[in-house]
């Protein structure tokens, strides 16, 4: 791998975005938080402490978090930046001294969740675009984008997406799409993970020479080898959510050493440390234990309050109290040591930036749009050919029509299913980029509606409407056609609202799915078509009301059959309509009966609509019949996707 070539800092911003620039030191004092854990209903929940009473003081440099798993590692990153539930926070942290500060830092998660259909540099124009002011200029952001990419030896894969680079070099991304802002904090959960020894190596040296020009690099990091530790300026140490050391890296052998445990020449400290935390380590001797097994969790818990109580009666602790206290007093006399106030750029900026992003995911997605074209122009054509050119006789062109708008209806329900994917696959990246504060919610999701949603399902759908609709031969009348593709279109949206509404209330994929298939499944059932819904039981007939298929084929058998008559020849429909079922509308007499008829009379569609229970009306069916179904398939659609945005709110808030 090409080692990283390291630039001067002050190159890679050639216009501030803040207007002050400083090194930012880290303190927090007597830090808890805790969670509520599920327990059964109607029983009160319990409260389990992730972090008791942490303190600790980090200045400009390279400091580490260390523990085992589940020790509080990455729950301290996140209340230190500003990403817990800040109800469940108790403690104060401070930004030189000060509790408030501005967005002048990065995260970079353990997950490199970006845009895979992006390139590497277009990664980092559409964070230069949405975190940098519109007074920097292209020009500047361009410099700065390719110094970037210089110091993080990015050169060679800048132009390959983000899918198809190698583990470091997504990692590499990762953190230059932090340092487009030149954060005066950066942290880092675990950036080393699933890296191989040269590449977390070549990483870790980048963050030292970032720490080593003035920035502030805090990160959590499992158990890493001799070469790395060496690098760190400061080592916290966790377990059990307690800290049990805090200091400069080149005390912490001979603190331990002086509380009972020597680590051995030939062994890793970084593994020493672990094996200590963790009760492995014997404290007489040093060594490694030699019994049967771990300790119990009563005997880890008393082990680790040990190590915290020593700790907190030990010098170095009583120093870096006292060093957090003065740094808070040191901002009570001077007002001007809180960090600067960022500018973001203008929401139309912002907008800008999403939609095209959006619209090139959509461009390079294969799958989203050049197959569903194909598979809508497929099912179009196939239906086209199995419904060619419906007659006007009772005895088939009523049952193919009515086949044939139920199965457009049911097609286009289900064929929306994909759209339960689009929040699932994009979650960790939405989450990461809000926190990060690139964006509000309803631009994220104005620009997923515009550039995503709406350009996949309006084309697809138009070309299938095209093609299907003069095939099977319907009304030939332009406003009969254009209804026709009014109201699929609005089904579609109010199916995809459905899709996308399951996609932004549950985390797991398998359980939108679920939810989506049985709405749909609901849905048809309740069209109309497959039963009357007269016949159904009265405390079930209500959920028609909620049925987007109904009101889906309600509409286009309004269009289609209003002032339409069919010949019928030989054949008597059933006149009780309360014994009557849609699989018994037609009742074709023997054959015999049939050659003999030479009566023929005209049958109206309005007919057709009265036995089906389509629509309620006594003379006339007027176009409010059609229009009533057409509106409540539009509110529909722009409730669920009102919904939708209500539980994006919810997701990030919690």
């Amino acid at each position: 791998m090409k080692a990283p070539v390291i630039l001067p800092m002050e190159r890679i911003v050639s216009e501030e975005p803040c207007s002050v620039k400083k090194t930012v030191t880290v303190s927090f004092e007597d830090l808890t938080y805790w969670v509520e854990i599920d327990s059964k209903p109607c029983v009160r929940k319990n409260s389990k402490i992730l972090l008791k009473n942490i303190t600790g003081n980090m200045k400009p440099g390279l400091h580490a978090v260390m523990g085992s798993s589940g020790s509080g590692k990455s729950t301290l990153l996140n209340a230190l930046a500003n990403r817990l539930i800040p109800q469940n926070v108790n403690g104060h942290v401070f930004y030189n001294g000060s509790k408030s500060t501005c967005d002048d830092m990065g995260y970079v998660t353990q997950i490199d969740s970006m845009m895979d259909s992006l390139t590497v540099e277009e990664n980092l124009w559409f964070t230069a675009n949405l975190r940098l002011p519109n007074s920097v200029k292209m020009s500047d952001k361009s410099l700065k984008i390719a110094e970037i990419i210089s110091l993080l030896a990015l050169e060679e894969c800048k132009n390959r997406k983000i899918g198809n680079v190698s583990g470091g070099e997504r990692k590499r991304t990762a953190v230059g799409v932090e340092l487009v802002l030149r954060p005066s904090i950066l942290f880092l959960d675990e950036p080393t993970t699933r890296l191989d020894a040269c590449t977390a190596h070549a990483i870790m040296q980048l963050l030292k020479q970032l720490s080593v020009q003035g920035m502030n690099v805090i990160f959590s990091i499992h158990q890493p080898r001799f070469s790395i530790f060496k690098l760190f300026d400061t080592l916290t140490l966790l377990a059990g959510g307690k800290l049990v050391y805090q200091a400069p890296i080149q005390y912490t052998l001979s603190y331990f050493n002086s509380i009972g445990y020597t680590c051995s020449p030939d062994d890793n400290p970084a593994n020493f440390l672990q094996d200590v935390v963790s009760g492995e380590c014997d404290l007489e001797t040093g060594a490694l234990q030699t019994g049967d097994g771990l300790l119990s969790n009563d005997q880890l818990e008393t082990h680790v309050n040990r190590l915290a109580d020593l700790f907190a009666n030990s010098s170095i602790f009583a120093n870096l109290r006292y060093e957090v206290q003065r740094n808070v007093r040191f901002n009570a006399e001077n007002t001007d040591a809180s960090s600067c106030v960022c500018e973001r750029p203008r929401s139309a900026s912002v907008l800008k930036a999403l939609c095209g992003r959006a619209f090139k995911n959509l461009v390079r997605n294969p799958m989203a749009l050049t197959s569903s074209a194909i598979i809508n122009l497929f099912i179009g054509v196939i239906f086209g050919l199995f419904y060619f050119q419906v007659d006007n006789s009772a005895s088939t062109g009523i049952q193919n029509r009515l086949g044939f708008l139920f199965f457009v209806c049911s097609n286009m329900l289900f064929g929306s299913f994909g759209a339960v994917e689009l929040f699932a696959r994009e979650r960790n990246m939405f989450q990461r980029e809000y926190r990060a504060g690139y964006y509000k919610v309803w631009q994220y999701f104005l620009s997923k509606i515009c550039a995503d949603l709406l350009p996949l399902r309006t084309v697809c759908t138009l070309l299938f409407c095209a093609i299907t609709y003069w095939m099977v031969g319907l009304k030939p009348h332009p406003e009969a056609f254009f209804l026709f593709t009014i109201t699929v279109l609005l089904l579609v949206y109010a199916a995809t609202g459905i899709g996308i509404f399951y996609s932004a209330t549950f985390e797991n994929f398998a359980t939108s799915s679920i939810c989506v298939s049985l709405t749909f499944i609901f849905s048809v059932l309740f069209d109309g078509f497959l039963v009357n819904i007269n016949t159904v039981l009265p405390w079930l007939r209500w959920l028609k009301h909620f049925s987007i298929s109904r009101y889906g084929f309600s509409a286009l058998c309004v269009n289609e059959l209003r002032h339409q008559q069919f010949l019928d020849c030989g054949l008597s429909f059933v006149a009780d309509q309360s014994e009557s079922t849609n699989t018994t509308l037609l009742k074709h007499g023997s054959e015999d009966e049939f050659s003999g008829n030479d009566s023929c009379d005209w049958l109206t569609g309005e007919d057709i609509i009265r036995r089906l229970s389509i629509s309620t009306f006594h003379h006339e069916l007027s176009d409010w019949r059609l229009w009533e179904n057409i509106i409540a398939l539009a509110s529909i659609a722009i409730a669920m996707v009102m919904l939708t945005y209500l539980q994006l709110l919810r997701s990030v808030n919690n």
